[in-house]
């Protein structure tokens, strides 16, 4: 066997070696499952779940109860006494009260002219209290009070706001719907009879 024959064969056999060690090699690998690392924990390290977002309710705004057809709304601004101190809801049933001064020239030229109180308006629907752009919770502090009346009962309503005159509501009692005779007053002179001396 000559030199050239014996290299050639040596090259051979050790790429056919080299090939099959490269493939066992590999494969071997494949087959492999890489260790799992477990988590390391820090000791003394509590650990906490993140704080749930809490939504803060939802202002509710201010609304009217729908006005009877044929009806009005009109709207009087009241004091906490004139409005009985907070207590009156929408649906509630008031009393109109207005107390009327007489004109000076009323007071000078008619004697005994002073003033009075009369039972203006009965058993009237309240629509709404405070103002629109309230919303409920501030509405209980109320300081205007809606009222569902007919158009002849809101001008005497307007007519009795205007000037000096103080307007009362009296609160009823839900499902009395008792009406007092018309034209029911009382002149400020009644309540001194017997109380002063003429």
């Amino acid at each position: 066997m000559n030199t050239k024959k014996v290299w050639i064969t040596a090259i051979i056999f050790g790429l056919i070696t080299t090939g099959i060690l490269y493939f066992a090699y590999f494969m071997n690998q494949s087959n492999t499952v890489p260790p799992v690392e477990e988590p390391v924990v820090a000791e003394d390290v509590e650990i906490t779940e993140p704080d749930p977002i809490i939504e803060e309710p939802k202002e509710e705004p201010n609304t009217m109860i729908p006005i009877t057809q044929g009806n009005r709304a009109i709207s009087l601004q009241v004091s906490v006494g004139h409005g009985v101190s907070g207590f009156i809801q929408p649906g509630s049933y008031v009393d109109v009260i207005a107390i009327l001064t007489p004109s000076e020239e009323e007071f000078k030229y008619k004697v005994g002219q002073h003033d009075a109180a009369t039972l203006l308006l009965q058993n009237v629907k309240v629509l709404a209290i405070g103002h629109s752009a309230d919303t409920k919770e501030e509405a209980k502090k109320y300081e205007t009070v809606t009222l569902e009346v007919t158009p002849h009962d809101g001008l005497r309503l307007g007519f009795a706001a205007r000037n000096e005159n103080q307007i009362y509501l009296t609160l009823r009692a839900e499902g009395d719907t008792s009406l007092e005779p018309e034209a029911t007053h009382i002149h400020e002179d009644e309540l001194h009879e017997g109380v002063f001396k003429p």
